[in-house]
């Protein structure tokens, strides 16, 4: 039996009016418990008919107002869970770990409270516009959750695949991390805003625990050099200390770029070649890094490389670092199925600058005091003539990494 398709995140909604809630809240109530509705419909028959035949009307009145009173009670219950959940934000997601309430933190970020493993759910229920989940907690208790949905097929199909992995033993952390589709249209729209529209996007076809695309944008007049971006690599959630992520200090959510001079072949005739793809291979290798070996990358932590990626170039190691080009711009995208998204930029180093790097804290700042090892930090106090300098120092130093010839090279025609 092959996995239902699906996968990915669904995000529900709550309505903005709470009648639209209890509604739906109150017409499940009464489809799921059908056995106590018949029972109910049946006593106001059954009085109906003794009221009529013996001429007695107060006991058909007092069943009648206990069956009215009845979705009354119902409704005014689903009111109760509905003040609660938009207290919390008033949403609610479903992902491979289950479902969850979807809040606001103090910084602003989407977070999630309380949640219900899928190995707890006993039954789901499917209406026209709307979804019910039953749930079961530790101890036993049962509580029905509904989630309105303008896309019932889609959200259908996802809930499927995630109650049949569960129910067949695959774990969350079994299967891959996949942005949502509204996630991932999120940070591609966040690419176009902050660092230009893609010219094209490099799929990737190779890794099945996590799909990392890379955005590769052209340069422009106002952005001399190549900007590759990361797609995929913030859909896992990297091992990052509570306290430092509730402060704002870290994200436990990445995206990577790095720029390459414009006249580097990316995406040309012979685009392919080692000489040439290696960049952009390293940018995807290392946006696994956090993943594969259960860390957090952050500003101004280096790894190194065994040895060079190709014989073009003297790197020996990478560097974390804020996007210095952009950093009087929002370099953080959240999404609106929870996650904040952390954007990092990739700095190649030689071996002599990975071992500095290594040797000190890390620090979002480290990365300049290598850029700018031949002379002074830029102090212009205009954002844009800061960016300048800071890109010229980035171009700088990669061509020093990857020697001039070997750019020209690399960019060459076969």
């Amino acid at each position: 039996m092959n996995l239902p398709p699906g996968g990915d995140a669904v995000l529900f909604e709550l309505p903005q009016s709470r009648w639209r809630y209890a509604l739906p809240w109150t017409i499940h109530f009464f489809n799921s418990h059908q056995l106590f509705t018949a029972t109910m419909l049946a006593i106001a028959l059954a009085a109906t008919g003794m009221s009529l035949y013996y001429g007695e009307w107060p006991p058909m009145l007092i069943v009648a107002e206990v069956v009215v009173l009845m979705p009354v009670a119902v409704a005014w219950m689903a009111l109760v869970f509905y003040r609660s959940y938009m207290k919390n934000g008033g949403m609610l997601r479903a992902d491979k770990k289950g479902l969850q309430h979807v809040a606001r933190d103090g910084q602003g970020r989407y977070t999630e409270t309380t949640l219900w493993l899928w190995t707890g759910v006993s039954r789901i229920w499917f209406y026209k516009r709307f979804i019910a989940i039953g749930t079961i907690d530790p101890d036993g208790d049962r509580m029905d959750i509904v989630l309105p949905t303008p896309a019932p097929s889609r959200c259908r199909s996802h809930l499927l695949h995630h109650w049949w992995a569960a129910a067949h033993g695959i774990t969350p952390d079994m299967q891959p991390h996949l942005y949502s589709t509204e996630e991932r249209a999120a940070v591609e729209e966040f690419i176009a805003g902050r660092f230009g529209r893609p010219d094209s996007i490099i799929r990737d076809k190779y890794l099945a625990n996590l799909q990392i695309d890379i955005a590769v944008i052209a340069p422009t007049k106002a952005r001399p050099y190549y900007t590759l971006c990361t797609i995929g690599a913030g859909a896992y959630r990297m091992q990052v200390a509570h306290g430092a992520h509730a402060s704002g200090e870290l994200e436990n959510r990445a995206e990577y770029i790095i720029y390459l001079p414009p006249e580097w072949n990316v995406t040309g005739k012979g685009h392919w070649r080692k000489e040439n793809c290696w960049p952009a291979d390293l940018l995807r290798v290392f946006a696994q890094e956090p993943q594969l070996h259960e860390t957090a990358s952050r500003a101004g932590r280096a790894l190194m490389l065994g040895e060079p990626p190709a014989p073009s170039t003297d790197a020996m190691g990478m560097a974390y670092a804020h996007p210095l080009p952009d950093l009087q711009r929002p370099t953080r995208a959240d999404l609106p199925t929870r996650y904040s998204i952390g954007f990092l930029q990739m700095v190649f180093t030689d071996l002599e600058e990975t071992r500095l790097l290594q040797a000190m804290e890390p620090h979002g700042d480290n990365i300049l005091k290598v850029l700018f090892r031949g002379g002074d930090i830029p102090k212009a106090t205009s954002p844009e003539e800061r960016a300048r300098e800071y890109a010229e120092a980035l171009l700088r130093h990669f061509r020093q990494v990857a020697p001039p010839a070997a750019c020209l090279q690399a960019g060459a025609s076969p």
